[in-house]
């Protein structure tokens, strides 16, 4: 009877071990993302249209741009233009502080 209950117990003490390593990867991830800034990029949403959307130090969603295009061309045009360059620094610059 004492066997069936220690088996009983393994399971959780087990659960709880993978519940100890998986706070570890979301503190490692969230270290990652804040030494990490990946370039700006562009990505449909759901009506259709696409956004520039810029990932920024020690947040882990990227700022989105208020503008929509209607083809993944368009964005990238814009995001390479002199304009969409100097934005994207400002947005960078003003996240660096």
């Amino acid at each position: 009877m004492s066997n069936s209950s220690q088996l009983a117990v393994q399971p959780e003490a087990e659960r709880s071990k993978a519940v100890g390593n998986d706070n570890c990867r979301s503190e490692l991830l969230y270290q990652m993302t804040k030494q990490l800034v990946r370039d700006p990029y562009v990505e449909m949403v759901k009506d259709g249209t696409y956004q520039v959307r810029v990932p920024v130090k020690g947040h882990a969603l990227p700022h989105v741009f208020p503008y929509e295009f209607r083809t993944e061309e368009e964005a990238k045009t814009w995001l390479k233009s002199p304009t969409g360059c100097e934005l994207v620094q400002k947005v960078r610059d003003k996240y660096a502080t």
